[in-house]
Order: C-alpha cells, then structure tokens, then sequence
C-alpha cells in the first residue's frame, strides 16, 4: 500500500507524489497533513504527474475527474481555476 507509494514518491516518480498527496489531504492511510499534501503535489506536477490525472479524466475515470477538480480548486499544482474545478466536480459526480 501506502510503502510503495513513498518509495517511488521518494524516486521522483510524479503520480504516485500526487497519489500519495491525495492520501496525505484526505487522511487515507496516513494522518491528514495539508503542508505534505501541499509538497507532494508540487513535486509531483513539477514530475508531470498532473498529466497523468488529465489523461484518466479526459477518459471518463470520475475519481480522477474529482482529484483533479481538487487540484484547480486549490491551485495544487495548477494555477487556482474555480470554474475548471466546478466542470470537473460535475463530470465526476456524473462518473459516480
């Protein structure tokens, strides 16, 4: 679980940094820390992790749809964008 996420986060290897800062934001296996959080999804944009989490939203994958809603609401690895944020809430709301 959560050791081979931070063994390859350690790697540089960006989408598991912004799986793991997922976990980190949500308390999912570890203790909620939004300033790790916040540091993983940074490293894991400057990584091209971010690219990852487009490409399995623009495939209709609605947890990514919402992970990535979260990243534009709060400007984690992406310029702060509400209205992007709302779309991709509503595609991933419509995902389940």
């Amino acid at each position: 679980g959560i050791r081979y996420y931070r063994e390859a986060a350690e790697q540089g290897h960006g989408q598991a940094q912004c799986n793991l800062g997922i976990m980190y934001q949500h308390g999912q296996g570890v203790p909620v820390d939004y300033q790790e959080a916040l540091r993983l999804y940074r490293r894991g944009a400057k990584q091209g992790g971010i690219r990852y989490y487009r490409e399995a939203a623009e495939q209709g994958h609605g947890q990514a749809q919402c992970n990535l809603g979260i990243m534009y609401q709060h400007g984690q690895g992406v310029p702060v964008d509400y209205q992007e944020a709302l779309r991709l809430y509503r595609r991933g709301a419509k995902q389940g």
